[in-house]
Order: structure tokens, then C-alpha cells, then sequence
């Protein structure tokens, strides 16, 4: 099975072996978590890594985050075939500067497919704010991803198998990106030329 995030509203797409993961239902599956409760809002920081989290970011809305503080973290992932994942992520205070007040950190992404990027947040950050527990919170999960060292995780919806992690694009990307479309397109299709048949419809 292949996915896709269906995140722009008024368009519909619809290709045999794809499902559409609605970003909206998956939105407010984060906003009703459970596990907000347990959080103590000027003790807590929410933080959106890279540029994946900023759709998450907006559709959760500013009047919903205002309770919150918030934070954008610098993430830039990579991977080459044949290698583990990896990623460069940025600090959450300034370095040197100990956090000695926040119990909570939750980390907000779109995806978590290998675990690589909010654990590196984790890493990098965990010295400079030794009273925190740490918690990752995203729209999708790879069941394949490895999350140690996080004290609680929550996902929209979990996607794959414990060994192998399925395709997952967003329909924004596939429609403003041809490059990206074709490459997905013959990585995951045996007839890419009707996919990409059916985006350019779209466009």
C-alpha cells in the first residue's frame, strides 16, 4: 500500500493502491489526545522540527497553540541507498544555556518514518535541559521507526510493518514538484506514466 497526505482541501485524488490520509481528521486527532492532560502548559514546550512540521504547525492554529510554548527547530534529514537515515537538527535554547524549568518537551512532526529525526532532537537537547521528559507526537508513523527514550508517543494513524516502511508523499509536494512525482512515481508504480497522468490532472 501506498500514501498520501491529502493536504490541499478542495481537490480530490483517487489512484487504485493509494490511500488518502486526511490531514484535517488527522489534525484533530492530535488536538484530543489524551496525554495533553497530563502536561502542565508554562512548563511545557511544543516543538515543530524542519520543514515538515510547519503544515502541522498551522493546521493546528495559533489559537489552539497560544496555551503553549512553542518552538521551530531546524531539521534537515538526508539518506543515501544502502544507509541509515540521518539528520542535522538544531538546538532548543542557545547553546550553553541550561533549561532547568521545563518538564515536557513534545516534539510535532508530519511524519515519523525512521525515528532518526526527533531522537537526534532528543540527543542534542537532552544535556541542556536535564529535567525533561521527552514525548513525540505526530500526523503518521512508520511501525518500522524506532522511538527509545521518549516517555510517551502518539500518532494519527500507524502505517507499514515492524520491517518495512511503505511509501508516504504529501499531495502538495507531488503537484508542485515534478522531479519528486516521477521519481515516486517509478519507485512505487508498475505504471507510473497513469500516476503522474492523474496528478497532472490535478494541476
Amino acid at each position: 500500500m501506498k500514501y498520501i497526505i491529502h493536504d490541499i482541501d478542495h481537490l480530490v485524488f483517487d489512484f487504485s493502491g493509494v490511500t488518502s490520509l486526511d490531514v484535517e481528521q488527522l489534525t484533530e486527532c492530535i488536538r484530543t489526545w489524551d496525554g495533553w492532560k497530563n502536561f502542565t502548559p508554562n512548563q511545557t514546550r511544543i516543538v515543530f522540527p524542519g520543514n515538515g512540521a510547519t503544515d502541522v504547525r498551522a493546521r493546528l492554529g495559533e489559537e489552539w497553540l497560544k496555551s503553549w510554548q512553542t518552538d521551530n527547530v531546524s531539521a534537515t534529514r538526508f539518506w543515501w541507498p544502502g544507509t541509515e537515515p540521518g539528520a542535522v537538527v538544531g538546538l532548543i535554547s542557545k547553546k550553553g544555556s541550561f533549561d532547568f524549568s521545563t518538564t515536557d518537551v513534545v516534539i510535532i512532526d508530519d511524519v515519523i518514518s525512521s525515528g532518526t529525526t526527533v531522537s537526534k532532537i532528543r540527543e542534542q537537547n537532552a544535556i541542556w535541559m536535564p529535567k525533561t521528559h521527552w514525548h513525540a507526537v505526530a500526523w503518521i508513523k512508520q511501525r518500522a521507526c524506532r522511538l527509545k527514550g521518549f516517555e510517551s508517543t502518539f500518532f494519527g494513524v500507524e502505517v507499514g510493518e515492524k520491517n518495512r516502511r511503505v511509501p508516504i508523499n504529501s499531495l502538495s509536494t507531488l503537484l508542485t514538484n515534478v522531479e519528486i512525482a516521477e521519481s515516486y512515481a517509478r519507485r512505487n508504480f508498475p505504471n507510473p506514466e497513469d500516476f503522474l497522468t492523474a496528478l497532472a490532472a490535478l494541476r
